[in-house]
C-alpha cells in the first residue's frame, strides 16, 4: 500500500506533460499508460550499472548490452523484465530519411509522434519543444548550448542532451541505424561504428506489484514477494501463493492433511515435503500451517507464469 501510495504522488507531482508516467519495479522503471510502453529509469545503465565507461556504445554493443539486460537474474531480466529493446524507430512513406528537414514524417525535427519511440517520450510524455518549428523558425523556448532543449527529464535519471541509438536499421543501408537527438528534438541516422547513449524500453506494463524485483507476467506470485521464485512442483505458481497441494484448484481441508503428513520433514524428503515448504524455509513447520490457513478456500496464485485458459490472473 505505501509503495503504491508512493507511484501515485509521484505521478501527481509530475507536471501534465509526463502524468502518465506510472512508478514500476521499485522506480527501475517507469509505465507510460499512452503508448504502453515501459522504459528504463536511468537513461544512462549501461554507465552507471558499469557495462561502459561513459554509456556512449556502438549501435551493435547497444544492443548486446539490451540483450544483457534479459539475462540477469538467471533469465529474469533487469527489474524482473525481459524483454528489454532499444526503441523503435519507424520508416515512413518511402524507404529511408523522406527529408532531413524542419519538419517530415520520420526524420529532421517535428516529426510524426508514431515515427519515433524517442521523439514521443521527447516532445509528447515530457513535454519538450523542438529547437526549431515546421517552418525552420527557431522556437525560443531553448538554447543551442547546454541544456539544450532537454529541458524537462521527468522523473528519469541520467537522461543526456545527446543522441540516443535507435534499434531500427536503415532502410537503405544495413551499415546504418536510426537515432534521436535529445539535445534539439531531432530524428536522424548514423554510422553503426559511431558511439551514442542507448536507454532501454520495453513493450507493455511491466507490473511489480510484490516488489520483489520480478514482473508480471513472469513473477509466479503476482501479490507476494518471492525473489526466489521457488515453484517445488512447476505448476508455474510459487510456494508462497500455492498452498493447494494436491492440484485441486483450491485450497481445502484435504491440503491441511497434505502438509501435515509432511510436518517437520526436509523439503528435500519427498515431492510432497517440497511443496508443502510454502515459505521455503528448508524444512515444513506450522509456519507453513498458517500460510495455508491464510488462504483456505482461495485458488493457487495470482501468477503471470500461469495465467492462462481457466487458469485465475492477475
Amino acid at each position: 500500500m505505501q509503495r503504491t501510495l508512493y507511484g501515485l504522488l509521484l505521478v501527481l507531482a509530475c507536471s501534465s506533460a509526463h502524468a502518465t508516467l506510472l512508478f514500476r519495479s521499485g522506480g527501475l522503471a517507469y509505465y507510460d499508460t499512452t503508448t504502453n510502453l515501459t522504459w528504463v529509469a536511468d537513461a544512462n545503465l549501461a554507465k552507471t550499472s558499469g557495462y561502459d565507461a561513459d554509456g556512449r556504445m556502438n549501435w551493435t554493443t547497444a544492443v548486446t548490452w539490451t540483450a544483457s539486460l534479459n539475462a540477469q537474474n538467471a533469465g529474469r531480466g533487469y527489474a524482473g523484465v525481459n524483454s528489454w529493446r532499444l526503441p523503435k524507430a519507424t520508416d515512413t512513406g518511402l524507404p529511408g530519411c523522406e527529408t532531413l528537414a524542419f519538419f517530415g514524417t520520420d526524420c529532421g525535427w517535428n516529426v510524426a509522434l508514431s515515427a519515433s519511440e524517442m521523439g514521443r517520450m521527447f516532445s509528447s510524455t515530457l513535454g519538450n519543444t523542438g529547437f526549431y518549428n515546421a517552418l525552420g523558425v527557431p522556437t525560443g523556448v531553448c538554447s543551442p548550448t547546454t541544456p539544450f532543449c532537454l529541458l524537462s527529464t521527468g522523473p528519469f535519471s541520467n537522461l543526456q542532451p545527446d543522441r540516443y541509438w535507435s534499434g531500427t536499421v536503415y532502410a537503405l543501408d544495413a551499415s546504418i541505424a536510426w537515432e534521436y537527438v535529445f539535445r534539439d528534438g531531432r530524428q536522424q541516422f548514423d554510422d553503426m561504428v559511431v558511439s551514442h547513449y542507448a536507454w532501454a524500453v520495453a513493450d507493455g506494463d511491466v507490473v511489480d506489484e510484490d516488489g520483489d524485483g520480478v514482473a508480471f507476467p513472469i513473477d509466479n506470485c503476482t501479490l507476494v514477494a518471492n525473489p526466489t521464485q521457488l515453484d517445488a512442483d512447476s505448476d508455474g505458481y510459487g510456494n508462497i501463493c500455492d498452498a493447494d497441494l494436491n492440484n485441486s484448484g483450491t485450497v481445502t481441508t484435504s491440503d491441511f492433511g497434505i502438509l501435515r503428513s509432511v510436518l517437520n520433514q526436509s523439503a528435500g524428503a519427498s515431492a510432497t515435503a517440497a511443496a508443502a515448504d510454502l515459505n521455503g524455509s528448508g524444512t515444513v513447520t506450522t509456519a507453513d500451517f498458517a500460510i495455508l490457513r491464510a488462504r483456505l478456500n482461495t485458488a493457487p496464485g495470482p501468477s503471470g507464469r500461469a495465467c492462462a485458459g481457466t487458469i485465475p490472473c492477475p
